[in-house]
């Protein structure tokens, strides 16, 4: 059941809540597979993506995109499409190219992008901050109405980042949000106050939060 902020009753563990999100993301996909012969899931990186993949079984049928890419040398264990490569396998995953020219790079996958057309399922995460992919709070690029940005500032190491902006994550029919572990509580409740962050930008269609997340001032729950 969703309260009036939109955030559905919490999960009572992260593994709950990624065994629930996997199940959905399951369901979406084999409709996509059935109506068109394939699927396309974008998923970000981190560890709430790993929980979930635990739980999501790998379908021949379905091409994985990541929602954003550490701009790094195919071979760097800090890449995002890593985790994807071991899930999906390396057939299955649509790579950001890295040649040295990030402008050119992103442009290559975005022409990827556009032969797979619109991802039917986008798997999120969102971090302590609320920022999702690497779309991070008060950046120039979360106003941008290109489907592709660039970071070049990320407050974290990698500083270049290619991401999905806000507006493409929104053509996603299917938006899956999680939010995972006491370290998101602050952000959580400020959300249901009407704080303005990337996540709530990209509009989730559905929230996937766990009593650690949903913890401050007992909202939620």
């Amino acid at each position: 059941m969703r309260n009036e902020q939109g955030f559905a009753s919490p999960f009572t563990s992260e593994d709950d809540a990624a065994r629930a999100c996997a199940l959905e993301i399951a369901g979406l996909l084999e409709r996509a597979s059935r109506s068109r012969g394939r699927s396309v899931l974008a998923v970000c990186g981190g560890r709430s993506a790993a929980l979930v993949l635990r739980h999501l079984p790998v379908d021949d049928a379905t091409i994985v995109i990541a929602t954003d890419e550490r701009w790094l040398p195919f071979d760097s264990p800090d890449r995002n499409d890593q985790l994807l490569r071991e899930h999906f396998g390396e057939p299955s995953v649509i790579r950001l190219p890295f040649t040295g020219d990030v402008d050119e790079d992103a442009k290559r996958w975005a022409r990827n992008l556009w032969s797979l057309g619109t991802p039917d399922v986008a798997l999120l995460s969102m971090a302590e901050d609320g920022h999702v992919a690497s779309l991070f709070p008060r950046h120039d690029t979360l106003n941008s109405s290109a489907p592709l940005v660039i970071e070049h500032e990320s407050p974290k190491p990698p500083l270049v980042r290619v991401s999905f902006s806000i507006a493409m994550i929104r053509c996603i029919p299917n938006r899956l949000l999680m939010a995972i572990g006491n370290e998101k509580a602050s952000m959580i409740d400020q959300l249901r106050q009407g704080h303005d962050v990337p996540a709530t930008r990209i509009k989730p269609t559905r929230w996937y939060l766990d009593n650690a997340a949903s913890s401050v001032n007992g909202g939620g729950r």
